[in-house]
């Protein structure tokens, strides 16, 4: 997930205090601004997929668990040498202690794809990680494994029910894991996005993501046979299910703001590319789009999700088979059931179909 990812930021109380009212910012500024509690939520709130456990790793722990492994390989086409990161390393094959290990995933000015090429070498590196630890048998020696858990997790900070037996057990369960079924992918964007700010930040791709996320919600595979937004294939048959024609989608829609008349001209986009209508009128006071749904009724929350970027989709247990859609005093219109089912701006990073593997080659 990129960390420029435009994302609905919840209300939140900030370090000093002070009340903030929910508002659009780049997803990394949710940690700055409420720790992990909060970044959990605003991921949570984007994607509709539980958050099972956190897991944080700082500059010293990240060093201390490669320099634990015995350094780490990486393969590079061509020499780096970035300043800023004081990374040095030749073209080819080159085990790299923590230091530079760290400096190789931080590095970022030496590559034109910026954040989307360190994201990639990121990910190879936790792929070659991986790959290390199960070919020295760490995974299979009760004793290493043992060590291995207390130390990583000194290293590391996470959630309380991820403590030591949580850890261990984990790593029992990975014993017989092909490196293959380690899986990593990047959130398929389209485009950038003006921020209140001033700032720019990176827009997901609608349907790109929604299959992604749909996909992890029930429990399918999140990677296999994906579609790149770009040549046009097909989803499997459970994330295209997630998307359903939009007159078999009924919504409520409220004003949430003072300008006057705003619900009706929503309410005539909605019913202009096929939604049902139910009832129009004032609803709270909002600065973003919200979404208030049954999740045990929530057939179609995947097209909806699609049209209406960057709500905050609200679920209501008993709320009925209707969405009920609260929109703020800067909507103008739902996105076309052609734009949010198919989008038409090709993503700008790499597809779900692109995910790499442990058991991916580095040099490749």
């Amino acid at each position: 997930m990129p960390r420029d990812s435009a994302l609905r930021i919840p209300a939140h109380t900030d370090p000093d205090g002070n009340e903030v009212d929910a508002a659009i910012g780049k997803v990394n500024s949710a940690y700055g601004a409420g720790g992990a509690g909060l970044l959990i939520q605003t991921v949570e709130d984007a994607t509709d997929v539980r958050v099972d456990h956190y897991v944080e790793v700082d500059f010293a722990g990240f060093m201390a668990i490669v320099d634990a492994l015995g350094g780490v390989e990486v393969c590079t086409p061509e020499p780096i040498s970035d300043e800023n990161s004081g990374l040095e390393l030749p073209a080819g094959r080159t085990r790299v202690d923590g230091a530079q290990g760290l400096a190789y995933v931080r590095a970022r000015y030496f590559d034109p794809t910026a954040d989307v090429g360190r994201m990639g070498r990121q990910q190879a590196f936790l792929g070659a990680m991986f790959a290390q630890a199960t070919s020295l048998g760490t995974l299979a020696n009760p004793v290493r494994l043992d060590a291995t858990a207390k130390a990583a997790l000194e290293s590391v900070t996470t959630d309380t029910g991820l403590d030591d037996e949580a850890v261990r057990g984990l790593a029992v369960k990975l014993q017989t894991t092909d490196p293959g079924k380690v899986r990593f992918a990047t959130l398929p964007l389209a485009g950038d996005v003006a921020l209140p700010d001033g700032t720019t930040a990176v827009r997901w791709d609608a349907a790109g993501t929604s299959r992604i996320f749909a996909a992890l919600r029930t429990g399918a595979s999140a990677f296999a046979d994906q579609p790149s937004a770009a040549t046009g294939s097909s989803a499997p048959a459970d994330a295209r299910e997630a998307f359903v024609p939009t007159g078999d989608i009924t919504v409520d829609v409220l004003n949430g703001s003072a300008a006057e008349g705003l619900a009706r001209t929503a309410a005539e986009g909605f019913a202009a590319l096929g939604y049902g209508v139910g009832e129009v009128g004032n609803g709270e006071p909002t600065d973003v789009v919200t979404v208030d749904y049954d999740p045990d009724q929530s057939r179609g929350l995947q097209t909806l999700r699609a049209a209406l970027p960057g709500a905050d989709f609200r679920p209501q247990p008993g709320h009925g088979p209707r969405f009920t859609v609260t929109v703020p005093a800067d909507f103008t219109s739902p996105r076309p059931a052609d734009d949010a089912t198919s989008p038409s701006e090709a993503p700008t990073s790499p597809s779900a179909a692109a995910a790499r593997s442990a058991a991916d080659n580095v040099c490749h």
